[in-house]
């Protein structure tokens, strides 16, 4: 998904910005709900050098890390969590959760807007002198 592609290139350019080294490893990607997060929460913490934060793209895969990282309470004191798409209850997690908020009713009006001026519009077809129109709604980052 296009969403998805652009959290990882963020992730990946904040790594660049911060002077950090990305290892691609540690890297997954793909998990479509909260079971599949799970179990490569699970893998990531049985490497050898296990990581001690994970980003999670979306909030499925966030509930899905948490309760991977429910079996390993030992980790509670040192493992980060910062996750893309609030949550009911995120506030009340036992490990420390960073979360990037964004408002997707603003996201669901927007599109409606959009797709209305289409229909609205006064041709019948595209043509090629269409431009696409890329429009990125404002995230808040909450420690």
């Amino acid at each position: 998904m296009f969403t998805s592609r652009r959290r990882q290139q963020g992730f990946e350019r904040a790594h660049r910005e911060a002077g950090v080294e990305f290892d691609p490893v540690l890297l997954r990607a793909g998990q479509n709900d909260d079971a599949a997060a799970h179990d490569v929460t699970l893998e990531l913490l049985a490497l050898p050098d296990p990581p001690t934060a994970i980003f999670s793209a979306n909030n499925r895969n966030t509930v899905g890390a948490l309760r991977a990282l429910a079996q390993h309470r030992e980790l509670t004191d040192t493992m980060r969590i910062v996750a893309f798409d609030d949550f009911e209850l995120s506030s009340l997690m036992p490990f420390a959760l960073s979360v990037i908020e964004h408002d997707p009713r603003e996201l669901g009006r927007t599109a409606a807007r959009m797709v209305m001026a289409r229909l609205d519009s006064a041709r019948t077809a595209v043509s090629d002198d269409d431009e696409p129109q890329t429009v990125e709604l404002p995230t808040r980052f909450r420690p």
